[in-house]
């Protein structure tokens, strides 16, 4: 079963003039086998989060969820009545009134489940629901619109030669976990379907190839998505993810693993071609469970444009490198993404950041058992955190979002 963790991060210190307290909203990101949850102020500062299991039932994981927020409001000196409400970010079908379906993660079948009326219940704060991946892309987008990150030379100087950050207006966040998804930011706004949303790991590629679950052939997630690596390379060690074990088997000189990791990072490469090609945007970040397995992942992925690259001048003239990052490391956004569907108004573009970067260092400062706190190696205390107060919210009504995708 997975170990509770608790993670507090520094921001800023307060101003020394006036100003109105920031908002704070909470945030779960539901996972395959956890709730993540954060604390998450109006200008994307993460005060604290906490990681603890799902539980058997919907209901008990959003009574797990709610008492969470609470301990952590506790910790950070706020009651649950002080935040602006709570977001929630859920691999599934979400309706316009926060009822949710297919979200295996929390037992939730066909049948309408009503988990924004239900947590609002417990809580006695506005909930919004989303789906997961949609909450991602938010995620990505709001933390790089309040926050200037430190940008490496290899990345976006061929692309982008003036320090703005409207080039993040445009952006794809592309999990590659189970399934294969994409959330999209377009002209700053997050971008939602009326059908489905994102769902282009169905977008077939090879009619004679694999059936996919969805009863096509050849669909991309196929090829790129956490069951194709176990498809590709089924000789992972037990607990193992399966493109880690791939990747593993790889690096260790394996010719049949060289050339399934070959196929994986192809897969990933039509999708981000197709992605730019459809959409134009600016930038395609990768995340999902595959993140973990860095910087190889990233020169693989490379690799493969560079190959498709070698045979279209025009492939070559879009300089899909340049335009392809990993999601932030250490830097929760899922639950960031949740939070923010109360904190932002979605009908308005974003705002961007004074310097354009897609690669900040890790953020986070880790609890340990003695209470005390580690960042990069070095103790640091938790007082610095902002501990701010904002408006109660006396009603339980909850405020759900737009029909999300579905992440298989």
């Amino acid at each position: 079963m997975p170990q509770t963790s608790l993670t507090t991060f520094p921001t800023a210190p307060p101003a020394v003039t006036a100003t109105a307290p920031p908002a704070v909203a909470a945030g779960i990101d539901v996972g395959g086998t956890t709730l993540h949850v954060a604390l998450v102020t109006d200008s994307a500062d993460v005060l604290i989060t906490k990681t603890v299991p799902t539980e058997p039932t919907p209901q008990t994981s959003l009574e797990t969820a709610a008492a969470v927020i609470a301990d952590l409001c506790a910790n950070q000196g706020l009651n649950i009545t002080d935040l602006t409400g709570i977001g929630v970010g859920i691999p599934g079908l979400v309706a316009p009134d926060g009822t949710v379906r297919h979200a295996v993660n929390l037992g939730i079948g066909s049948e309408p489940y009503p988990l924004a009326s239900t947590l609002a219940a417990l809580t006695n704060l506005p909930v919004q629901v989303n789906n997961d991946v949609n909450v991602g892309a938010l995620g990505l987008a709001f933390f790089y619109s309040h926050h200037t990150l430190e940008m490496t030379p290899e990345h976006y100087v061929s692309h982008i030669n003036e320090p703005s950050g409207e080039k993040l207006a445009d952006l794809a966040y592309v999990a590659i976990g189970t399934g294969l998804g994409v959330g999209m930011i377009l002209n700053g706004r997050l971008r939602q379907g009326v059908i489905v949303d994102g769902e282009i790991g169905h977008i077939p590629i090879d009619p004679a190839g694999p059936q996919c679950g969805c009863g096509q052939r050849g669909c991309i997630e196929m090829y790129a998505s956490g069951s194709a690596a176990a498809r590709l390379w089924p000789h992972g060690k037990e607990g193992e993810h399966a493109a880690a074990a791939l990747f593993r088997a790889a690096s260790a000189g394996d010719p049949a693993a060289i050339a399934a990791r070959n196929t994986f990072c192809d897969g990933i490469a039509t999708a981000i071609r197709v992605i730019v090609l459809t959409m134009g945007v600016h930038c395609v970040v990768l995340g999902g469970g595959v993140r973990d397995i860095g910087e190889v992942l990233m020169d693989e992925v490379k690799r493969a444009l560079e190959r498709d690259a070698e045979t279209s001048r025009f492939i070559e003239s879009l300089d899909l490198i340049s335009r392809v990052d990993l999601v932030p490391q250490g830097v929760p956004t899922g639950a960031i993404g949740a939070a923010a569907l109360l904190l932002v108004d979605l009908t308005q573009p974003l705002p961007t950041p004074s310097a354009m970067a897609i690669r900040p260092a890790s953020v986070g400062v880790t609890a340990m058992e003695d209470g005390s706190s580690v960042q990069d190696g070095t103790a640091v205390e938790n007082s610095n955190a902002v501990r701010p107060t904002v408006t109660a919210h006396p009603t339980a009504t909850a405020h759900p979002t737009q029909k999300g995708r579905c992440d298989e």
